[in-house]
């Protein structure tokens, strides 16, 4: 796994020995493809980050800050690692904590990102109910004119609308289907 593009493209990330499924090189290429550049101000929040390289290939393309929230503690001290590696620590904020639990932190700290990346564990329950608290208004984390963008499994039934969100774009890449949300006007 590498770094595709920005200051660090071609930089190889460690990935962790198990408990994760890194997104391939094709389908984060296609994603960045799709979002295009980062909001130099805005930071990005990489949801169930595994290696980081989502969070960190944004960072690599020029946003300003990635926070990355992973639980699994092997998972997290690769991220920590390839972090460091790429001299990218004083630019990330990792949180050792489940998505759900997250997202109510930064919710409660005021925060709000540009892009949100989720990649949950393909067939996760739980992700339908983390779109709606993402997408609840009063406290948006994700800024007006951002995009929420989330992989699944390309056979995952997930909402249209969730909350203040809604699906504008659904890009299929083999058996990984990436859904593009925004808050709505």
């Amino acid at each position: 796994m590498r770094i595709i593009a920005g200051q660090w493209g071609g930089r190889r990330l460690l990935s962790p020995s198990a408990g994760t499924r890194p997104t391939k090189d094709r389908v984060r290429q296609i994603l960045f493809d799709i979002l295009g550049r980062p909001d130099p101000d805005a930071p990005v929040l990489d949801l169930y980050a595994g290696s980081g390289a989502l969070g960190l290939e944004a960072l690599s393309r020029g946003a300003s800050a990635s926070v990355f929230v992973e639980a699994a503690r092997g998972a997290r001290l690769v991220l920590e690692r390839n972090c460091r590696e790429l001299g990218a620590g004083q630019h990330c904020r990792i949180l050792a904590l489940r998505a759900e639990r997250a997202v109510g932190i930064l919710l409660r700290e005021g925060l709000s990102f540009g892009w949100i990346l989720a990649d949950p564990p393909y067939d996760d329950p739980g992700t339908p109910a983390l779109l709606e608290r993402i997408g609840e208004d009063g406290a948006p984390l994700l800024r007006a004119g951002g995009c929420l963008a989330l992989e699944s499994r390309s056979s995952s039934t997930l909402p249209e609308l969730a909350g203040a969100l809604r699906l504008v774009r659904v890009r299929a890449v083999g058996e990984t289907t990436l859904r593009f949300y925004r808050r709505g006007e």
